[in-house]
């Protein structure tokens, strides 16, 4: 709560327009945040497909937040050329951060950028990787939270 309350969240809520429509596409829907860019330079740091591939053949309504657009078009192709799925990054960080805490169920990557809207945000359903990151294998942030690992 003290955090919430530093950042003030349902006053910028506001200012980042997450409307009501918005809002309601949140909670019947996943948010799914698929990092790009640099985690794919680094075996290391990626999430593995495996972790994904559970998370997007469980849901039917499939949002993502992603860095990287085009690299997250290619993972659909190759492994689900027939899910639908809708981009809802446009660009602003502090949107999408907004847009992942407002969801009802989220996928985390292994970032903590999705790590903390998750504890912050008032998420239902919080999927994270068992393993955050290959090199650092007993590391797993800690949360006052209930979460699912796969």
């Amino acid at each position: 709560d003290n955090v919430r309350s530093y950042f003030n969240l349902a006053e910028r809520k506001m200012n980042y327009r997450l409307n009501n429509a918005h809002i309601k596409e949140l909670e019947c829907s996943i948010v799914l945040h698929f990092r790009g860019g640099d985690y794919f330079d680094n075996n290391n740091m990626f999430v593995k497909n495996e972790y994904y591939n559970q998370i997007i053949s469980r849901h039917d309504k499939l949002l993502v937040v992603t860095n990287d657009d085009k690299k997250f078009e290619e993972y659909m192709l190759k492994h689900f050329p027939q899910k639908e799925y809708r981009i809802i990054s446009n660009g602003d960080v502090i949107y999408d951060f907004f847009t992942m805490i407002n969801a009802k169920k989220i996928a985390c990557a292994n970032s903590t950028y999705s790590w903390w809207a998750a504890e912050i945000g008032d998420n239902e359903i919080i999927f994270e990787p068992e393993i955050y990151f290959e090199h650092l294998q007993q590391w797993s942030p800690k949360s006052n939270k209930t979460r699912i690992k796969i």
